[in-house]
């Protein structure tokens, strides 16, 4: 969580599987252009641009307790060295 970066050894394939994804994507609306659907081409490309970045469910899993991490920091009040008068005084 210091980092920010948690990497799983299983990435790499998926980087891999996401690529081949794309490029089929890119494939699909290459053809598309061929046939002359240019709007239909332009909104595969788009999606294609627009896919979720690549995570692992561990990843997934790590960047959900961060980010969970992180909010409960930002909605619990700071606990800070207040005196407690009282107790002074009965001392």
């Amino acid at each position: 969580m210091q980092t920010g970066s948690f990497h799983d050894p299983a990435r790499s394939r998926l980087v891999e599987t996401r690529k081949a994804i794309l490029h089929g994507w890119l494939n699909v609306a290459d053809s598309l252009d061929l046939q002359g659907e240019v709007i239909l081409a332009s909104d595969v490309r788009q999606f294609a641009r627009h896919l979720p970045r690549v995570l692992t469910d561990r990843e997934r899993v790590a960047v959900a307790f961060a980010q969970h991490l992180e909010q409960r920091s930002l909605t619990e009040p700071v606990q800070q060295d207040v005196r407690n008068r009282t107790q002074e005084l009965m001392r």
